[in-house]
């Protein structure tokens, strides 16, 4: 009894000491790291709360939402008392949009702290985004009674009523958040806002600036007083603050259009053709700034992409007879007369046979800017503001670090396995094997590959390792040496089996240098590959790296579908295949299932694989 006594104890003292490590790389920064210490003690002790919850702090760090939420839960549900956990959880929610659920957590923190002016702010956002006024109202009461000089307790009184309707209440609210702390930068842009609305632009500019002074990189009150500086007609202002916004944010959509509308409208068509050429970099199909951009090209002599562009709008709104006008003006600069009479001709029988009085462009000129979202070309010439009013700020202290780097969203390669002193691998390019050896996945290690087979099958074994090779050679399109391994994968199986025909069962391909292209090659290669692969996993069905090497040929044939069910198998076989769960986010990913691959990429993220938190966070991007 005492060496039991003696051994718990150490466990205790080796689990203690990982979360304090754990807890250290938080504060370090070192988020990946973390997560693998709190694995160590979540796999020691699943019934400890705690582990999860600083595991989802970690996520959390990472963006890992997804994540993040699944740990707290877990947390939770071990231990319903921490109030902390329900705060993080909510913070999660709120960064994938479930409000309501968010609103759930809040409400519970804030039964349990019923004095925590943060569980109330976060609650009363929730609720004004689920459009739960009734609730927001009641909860925006208590903040203003219970903290009067909370100034943002009285502007998301405002926010409570503007979506009540009552717009003079709200600009009181705001008034008095003023009061409380006139350096409130969201009450001076919300001053503003109304302002503008009531068209007193110079009062509003004066509000701007001071929001702007107090925080100078908030790209949307430096737009907002470019467009009160238009709206008094100054553009030289208006200029120089669009400037400044691509200067802070150089993909600012509006800045990039409304200063080329403005560039425009000064005669620099070549400057204004540049912004737009950007928009489409980004975005080829905006149709708005394509229209523009056509015009432009028509002022400065290049008919055939004006036309083009033009052809692209008419396209898109076959009913925008404007367009065929402008496009048949260019058409008669070019000299195609036919094609011009065709437009023209197209013209005048919209306006007689159905009726049709299109509308100018001056004619429609009454408002001086549009809605990002509104699409129609007949605006063309009008500035641009946000749909959305401004994104309420959630009270919170996480922020990410290693997703922000940038990774390319592409599989990672085949899992090879090299053994010491196995000289069945005959590998001939050096940086062939200095590529497998220290890029390619790992394998699994649980189990002794030799457990898969029986010893009449263990010529199976031996293929897969030269075929993984092979694939790598083809990774690195060293065709010639990935042709020679896969063809000498196959004649192990072919000496194994001898086929009656005395022919193998599949002819590998015979390569010499410079025959054939690399897309000549690489299709066939993945094909014979994913044969013996299937053939493999017939032979070894709980194989779990034969059917991830499976699946990674299929997604390289372009079949994503069985690709997915082979990865399914993977990780049916081994729920800890850190690749296989990535390798399934990314062609979720190309499918269209965002959710799917932030929960992929969430799993192997946990399992240690860095890169899937720039993966998590593109997906998030995407989903938007």
């Amino acid at each position: 009894m005492m060496m039991v006594h003696c051994s718990s104890g150490m466990a205790q003292i080796n689990t203690d000491r990982m979360m304090i490590i754990g807890r250290n790389a938080i504060y370090y920064s070192d988020y990946a790291l973390s997560i693998q210490y709190f694995n160590l003690v979540v796999a020691s002790k699943p019934y400890l709360s705690e582990p999860y919850y600083y595991r989802a702090i970690a996520k959390f760090y990472l963006e890992d939402f997804v994540g993040s939420e699944i740990d707290c839960t877990k947390s939770i549900d071990l231990n319903p008392f921490n109030s902390s956990v329900f705060e993080l959880r909510g913070l999660s929610r709120i960064n994938q949009k479930k409000y309501a659920e968010a609103a759930e957590d809040y409400e519970q923190m804030a039964s349990m702290e019923f004095d925590n002016k943060t569980a109330l702010h976060n609650l009363l956002l929730c609720y004004l985004e689920i459009d739960s006024l009734t609730n927001a109202d009641s909860v925006a009461n208590k903040i203003v009674n219970r903290w009067p000089t909370y100034s943002d307790g009285h502007t998301m009184m405002a926010d409570v009523r503007l979506k009540q309707g009552d717009t003079i209440a709200a600009e009181m609210c705001v008034d008095k958040a003023l009061d409380a702390d006139k350096f409130n930068v969201s009450a001076l842009s919300m001053k503003a806002a109304m302002l503008m609305h009531r068209e007193a632009y110079a009062d509003a500019e004066t509000f701007l600036n001071e929001a702007i002074r107090l925080k100078p990189l908030d790209t949307r009150n430096i737009i907002n007083r470019a467009l009160s500086r238009y709206s008094q007609d100054n553009y030289r202002g208006a200029m120089s603050d669009y400037n400044l916004a691509i200067q802070i944010d150089p993909n600012n959509f509006i800045a990039h259009y409304n200063r080329g509308l403005l560039l425009a409208a000064v005669g620099e068509d070549n400057k204004a053709i540049e912004d737009f050429n950007y928009i489409l970099q980004i975005d080829p199909d905006d149709i708005m700034t394509l229209f523009n951009r056509a015009r432009l090209l028509d002022q400065i002599g290049d008919y055939e992409g004006a036309i083009r562009d033009y052809t692209t709008v008419i396209k898109e709104f076959p009913k925008f007879l404007y367009g065929y006008q402008l496009r048949a003006e260019a058409k008669r600069k070019m000299g195609d007369i036919k094609g011009a009479m065709k437009d023209e001709e197209h013209i005048l029988r919209e306006n007689v046979a159905h009726h049709y009085g299109y509308s100018t462009p001056t004619s429609r000129m009454a408002n001086k800017t549009r809605k990002k979202s509104q699409i129609d070309p007949n605006d063309y010439q009008q500035l641009v503001e946000e749909d959305e009013e401004e994104t309420p700020e959630f009270a919170d202290n996480y922020r990410g670090k290693i997703q922000n780097k940038t990774t390319e969203a592409k599989l990672l390669p085949v899992i090879v396995y090299q053994e010491e002193g196995d000289k069945r691998l005959q590998v001939t390019d050096n940086r062939l094997q200095g590529k497998a050896n220290s890029q390619q996945p790992t394998a699994n290690g649980h189990q002794p590959l030799d457990d898969y087979f029986d010893q009449s099958d263990q010529h199976y074994l031996q293929s897969f390792k030269i075929e993984a090779y092979g694939l790598t050679a083809a990774q690195l399109t060293e065709f010639i040496e990935a042709t020679k391994l896969c063809k000498q994968a196959e004649e192990i199986v072919y000496a194994s089996e001898k086929p009656s025909t005395g022919q193998p069962a599949n002819k590998t391909l015979s390569l010499e240098p410079g025959t054939l292209s690399n897309m000549d090659v690489s299709a066939p290669i993945y094909q014979q590959a994913s044969e013996r692969f299937s053939k493999l996993i017939s032979t070894a069905p709980r194989f779990a790296e034969a059917h991830y090497n499976y699946a990674y040929c299929l997604a390289m044939l372009g079949k994503d579908q069985e690709a997915l069910e082979a990865l399914n198998q993977a990780i049916s076989q081994s729920p800890t295949l850190a690749p296989a769960y990535y390798n399934r986010g990314i062609i979720h990913l190309r499918l269209g299932h965002t959710k799917e691959a932030i929960s992929d990429f969430s799993r192997s993220g946990e399992l240690g694989i860095i890169s899937s938190y720039s993966m998590i966070k593109q997906a998030q991007r995407k989903k938007k």
